[in-house]
C-alpha cells in the first residue's frame, strides 16, 4: 500500500485505465477467437457432412441408375420377345388365311410392326448394359431381317401353293423358337433375377445410405450442439472475466479514492483546528508529507503554510501587544496634555510660581536678619 504512494494520481488513473482498456481487449479478442473457432469447427462439421451425404447420395444414384438401366434393358427385352410373338402371329394369320389379295391388311400391318422392331431393337441397344445382351440384340436384328424376307417368299408363295407356305412358315416357326424366343426367354428370366436382386440390394443400400444419412445428420447435430455449447460457455467466461476486471478495478477505484480522500479529510481537519489557533495539529501532516504523490506535495505545502500562518500570527500578536502599549502611553499623553493646557492648571501653575517666588524671598529675608544679627 505504501508502495502506491509513490505513484501519482493521475499515474494511478492511468493504470487503472490501461487495466480496463488491456482486460477489455484480452476478453474481446479472446471471445472474437473462440466464436471464429467455432463457427469455422461448425462449418467444417456441416462441410464434411455435407460432402458424406453426397457421396451418399451419388453412389445410391449410381446404384439406383443402374437398376433403372437394367429395368429399362429388361423391359425393352420383353417387348421384343412380345414384338416377335406378335409379328409371328401375323405371319400365321396371313398365311392360314391364304388370301393373295390380302383385304385384312396383314402385309401393312407386318410392316408396320416389322418397323416398330426394327425401333426397339435400336433402342434396346442403346440400353444394353453388356456384350451377352449387345450379342442378343444384333442377332435379333439379324433374324428380323431374315424374318422379312422369309415373309416376302410366304407372300408369293401364297399366291402359288397356300399349303407350302403354311409348311414353310411352321418350319420357321420351329426354327424361331431356337433362334428367338428360347434365347430371348432364357436371357429376360436371367435378367429378371439379377434385375430383383439388384433392387433389393439397391434398396437395402438406400436403407443404408438412409441410415449413415441420419447418423451424420445425429452427429452435426450433436457437433453443432457442442460447438453453441462451448460458444456459450466462451460467453460466460467473458463475463465471468468482465465481472473480475470489474471487482479489481472497483478494488483499485476504492485504493486510490482511500489514498486521495482520507489525507484530504485529514487536512480539513487540521485546517478547521489551524482556524481555532491549534496549531500543534499540523503535525500530524508530517506522514502525509513523506509521500511522493501529489498529496505529498500538497500536505508539504499546507504544513508551510501552517507553520507560517503561525509564525505570521505570533508576530502579529507581539504587534498588537506593542501597539497596545503605544496607544496607552499616548493616552497617557493626551490626558496629561488636557490637564496641563487647562486654564485651571495654568491658574494653578501660576499660583505654585507665585508662592514658590514668595518662598525664596521669603527665605531670602530671613538669611540677611540672620547675618545682621551675627554681625
Amino acid at each position: 500500500m505504501k508502495q502506491l504512494q509513490n505513484f501519482g494520481i493521475q499515474a494511478k488513473f492511468i493504470a487503472i485505465f490501461t487495466i480496463v482498456f488491456l482486460a477489455g481487449i484480452l476478453a474481446t479478442g479472446w471471445t472474437t477467437y473462440m466464436i471464429r473457432q467455432t463457427r469455422n469447427n461448425i462449418q467444417e462439421t456441416l462441410d464434411k457432412n455435407r460432402k458424406a451425404v453426397t457421396d451418399i447420395a451419388v453412389a445410391s444414384r449410381q446404384d439406383v441408375s443402374q437398376v433403372l438401366d437394367k429395368a429399362d434393358e429388361l423391359v425393352y427385352l420383353q417387348r421384343l420377345y412380345q414384338g416377335f410373338h406378335e409379328l409371328e402371329a401375323i405371319e400365321k394369320d396371313y398365311v392360314l388365311a391364304a388370301d393373295p389379295n390380302d383385304e385384312l391388311g396383314l402385309i401393312a400391318a407386318h410392316d408396320t410392326m416389322s418397323g416398330w422392331l426394327e425401333e426397339d431393337l435400336a433402342t434396346a441397344q442403346e440400353y444394353a448394359t453388356d456384350d451377352e445382351v449387345a450379342q442378343m440384340i444384333t442377332n435379333l436384328q439379324d433374324e428380323l431381317k431374315q424374318q422379312k424376307v422369309l415373309f416376302d417368299e410366304l407372300v408369293d408363295m401364297v399366291d402359288t401353293d397356300p399349303q407350302a407356305a403354311q409348311q414353310r412358315s411352321l418350319a420357321a416357326s420351329t426354327e424361331r423358337a431356337d433362334h428367338i424366343y428360347n434365347p430371348l426367354s432364357s436371357l429376360v428370366n436371367d435378367r429378371w433375377d439379377i434385375a430383383v436382386n439388384e433392387v433389393s440390394s439397391a434398396r437395402e443400400q438406400m436403407a443404408d445410405a438412409i441410415v449413415r444419412v441420419d447418423e451424420q445428420a445425429q452427429d452435426a447435430a450433436s457437433d453443432t450442439d457442442s460447438q453453441l455449447q462451448k460458444t456459450i460457455t466462451i460467453s460466460l467466461l467473458t463475463i465471468g472475466l468482465f465481472v473480475i476486471a470489474g471487482g479489481v478495478i472497483a478494488g483499485a477505484v476504492y485504493v486510490v479514492s482511500r489514498q486521495i480522500v482520507q489525507p484530504v479529510l485529514q487536512m480539513s481537519d487540521v485546517a478547521v483546528a489551524i482556524e481555532k489557533e491549534e496549531y500543534k495539529s499540523a503535525e500530524s501532516l508530517d506522514s502525509l508529507a513523506d509521500r511522493k504523490d501529489e498529496i505529498g506535495q500538497l500536505a508539504r505545502v499546507f504544513n508551510r503554510m501552517a507553520k507560517e500562518v503561525f509564525a505570521r500570527v505570533e508576530r502579529l500578536k507581539q504587534q498588537v501587544a506593542e501597539l497596545r502599549i503605544a496607544i496607552d502611553q499616548k493616552k497617557v499623553d493626551e490626558q496629561v496634555s488636557e490637564i496641563t493646557d487647562s486654564e485651571y492648571f495654568q491658574d494653578l501653575q501660576s499660583r505654585v510660581q507665585l508662592l514658590r517666588q514668595r518662598d525664596r524671598q521669603r527665605r531670602s529675608g530671613l538669611s540677611s536678619t540672620e547675618g545682621e544679627s551675627s554681625a
